[in-house]
C-alpha cells in the first residue's frame, strides 16, 4: 500500500454538516483527515443542477462565477479511489486540480496568510449552456435559502 496522500477540495454535499459528509468521516476504508476551510484561488460557476436531485455542480469555466468556499481534506489513494467512484469520475464529474487558499485550519483558526494548496476537485461534466444562467453560489448549503434541498434518494 502506498503512503501517498492527496488533498481534495469539496464544495457541496461532502462538506461537514451536509448530507454526504458521512463519506468523509472514515467509515470507509482509507485514510481521511480534515485540514480546514478553503476558498478557490479563481472564480468558477457553482450552481444547483436543473435536473433531479438538486446536485451542487461546480463547472470548469475558470474566471466565471465566484470564488467558492469549501473544505480541504487529505486522503490516501484508497479513499481517492472511493471518491472517484462516488462522484462518477471520469464520466459524471471529472477530477481536476485547482489552487485553493486554506483560510482556516482544522480547529477553525483563521490562517493569515492563507496556505496555498493544489487540490483535486470534482467538476460537473454534462451540462448545457443554460447552467450558466442559473444563480451562482459562493458557498453551498443543502438547506440554504435557495430552497433546492439535495435529494438523497
Amino acid at each position: 500500500m502506498s503512503n501517498s496522500m492527496f488533498k481534495v477540495f469539496v464544495y457541496g454535499t461532502l462538506k461537514r454538516g451536509q448530507p454526504n459528509n458521512k463519506m468523509m468521516e472514515g467509515i470507509f476504508d482509507g485514510e481521511v483527515t480534515y485540514m480546514g476551510r478553503g476558498l478557490t484561488g479563481k472564480a468558477y460557476p457553482l450552481v444547483i443542477s436543473a435536473a433531479k436531485w438538486n446536485l451542487p455542480c461546480m463547472l470548469s469555466v475558470e474566471g466565471t462565477g465566484k470564488k467558492i468556499h469549501g473544505e480541504v481534506f487529505e486522503v490516501d489513494q484508497e479513499m481517492l479511489g472511493f471518491l472517484d467512484l462516488f462522484e462518477g469520475h471520469p464520466d459524471f464529474y471529472k477530477r481536476s486540480q485547482i489552487i485553493v487558499q486554506l483560510t482556516e485550519d482544522h480547529d477553525g483558526r483563521k490562517l493569515d496568510p492563507p496556505g496555498i494548496h493544489t487540490c483535486w476537485c470534482y467538476f460537473f461534466l454534462h451540462y448545457d449552456r443554460s447552467y450558466l444562467t442559473l444563480p451562482f453560489l459562493d458557498n453551498y448549503n443543502s438547506w440554504g435559502p435557495h430552497g433546492q434541498m439535495y435529494d438523497e434518494e
